[in-house]
């Protein structure tokens, strides 16, 4: 039994802009509807290809974690979080002590321009 094509919709300048899905809604009733959809599966070894292959994707998940997660014989053993953060910190006291000697001298650019913030905010008038 050959279904019929449906039949082009009269469209009316309303119809255009209430009704998006008329179109769609059409190829919708053409297709065939099916209440569940099973697999095709040939062989009895087949059914339990997928749960494997999850159950296999799940282990190395968890072990990938745990890898992840836990610190390695190194790090826990030879731990140089302290020498690292000590380094910095004489690498920055030194670049501080340097910067505060150029910005303490008198003919500095950043005194030059202090002294002209100060001069044109506070502006003396007699």
């Amino acid at each position: 039994m050959k279904r019929k094509p449906p039949k082009p919709p009269v469209k009316d300048k309303e119809d255009d802009d209430d009704n998006d899905f008329s179109g769609f809604e059409e190829v919708m009733d053409l297709v065939k509807k099916t209440d569940s959809i099973t697999p095709n599966i040939k062989n009895d070894s087949a059914k339990f290809d997928l749960i494997n292959f999850l159950e296999k994707e799940s282990l190395r998940l968890n072990s990938q974690n745990d890898f992840f997660t836990q610190k390695t014989n190194i790090l826990k053993n030879y731990d140089q979080l302290d020498k690292i953060i000590s380094n910095q910190e004489t690498i920055r006291d030194s670049i501080r002590s340097d910067l505060v000697n150029l910005l303490d001298k008198k003919d500095s650019k950043f005194h030059k321009n202090l002294e002209q913030i100060f001069l044109n905010a506070f502006l003396v008038i007699n």
